[in-house]
């Protein structure tokens, strides 16, 4: 590799580092999760502003699938949990996914 190249890269990288490390400064403890909380009595938000909690869904099966839409992966995995929930609900399953987006912004993706 040319050091012109080397250089180019390691600079990318350094670029990418400091994106990364600067949100994860710039995040802030969360008012709806405290220490010692059961997941069940978690407060969140639906895509119509209603506050909702994982105990509404006891005895069924929950999948809590964490997610964004700048994350591609993210993206391309929710048609098939999508036919995965419609497959399954029958028995029980449930699919709960938690973005700390704007309802606006998730919208288009579910």
């Amino acid at each position: 590799m040319r050091s012109g190249t080397i250089i180019v890269v390691l600079a990318a990288v350094a670029g990418m580092a400091g994106f990364l490390l600067g949100g994860w400064l710039s995040m802030k403890p969360s008012d709806t999760l405290r220490e010692g909380m059961r997941y069940e009595d978690m407060q969140l938000p639906d895509l119509e502003g209603r506050s909702r909690s994982l105990s509404e869904f006891d005895g069924k099966v929950r999948l809590v699938n964490f997610w964004a839409t700048w994350c591609p992966p993210c993206v391309r995995e929710l048609p098939m949990l999508g036919q995965l929930q419609y497959r399954l609900r029958e028995r029980g399953l449930v699919i709960i996914g938690i973005s700390d987006e704007s309802a606006e912004q998730v919208r288009p993706f579910v």
